[in-house]
């Protein structure tokens, strides 16, 4: 009878172990999957952002004001808010810039060369999602 008894504790006890390794790695993954995927969106997001504030601005002279104002004037809020204020961080560095960039911005008087702010806002664009895009990658390996 001891012997049943102690199989059949034996065989529950080691059922839950099982049983709670697998809930923490389903966890882990579930969670790794989850911030990997709010972080993609993030970095998809601020792309579409900047591509608005860039396209408004080069092509500018062909449109007519108003709802494309409007458009990069969102995108541009948008990315303000997004930013990390906390500078210290591997790819937050830039994010200071690209305030002061995007602050300088006005769109009702457009400059005719743009060429120079257009590629400081891809060269920032860049530096900032890079880290990040790294980041997505170790997270999908369940290295982070």
């Amino acid at each position: 009878m001891e012997t049943i008894l102690a199989s059949i504790a034996s065989g529950v006890l080691s059922g839950s172990l099982v049983g709670i390794l697998t809930l923490r790695f389903h966890y882990k993954n579930l969670y790794a999957d989850t911030v990997s995927k709010n972080r993609m969106e993030w970095i998809n997001n601020f792309r579409e952002e900047v591509s608005t504030i860039i396209a408004t601005l080069k092509s500018s002279k062909n449109y007519s004001k108003g709802n494309h104002i409007y458009e990069a004037e969102k995108a541009k809020a948008k990315l303000l808010t997004r930013l990390n204020q906390n500078t210290s961080k591997n790819g937050n560095e830039y994010n200071d810039v690209l305030a002061e960039v995007l602050a300088k911005l006005n769109f009702d008087q457009i400059e005719d060369d743009l060429d120079d702010t257009v590629d400081i806002l891809i060269d920032l664009t860049r530096k900032i999602l890079e880290p990040e895009w790294r980041r997505v990658k170790r997270e999908a390996k369940g290295k982070e």
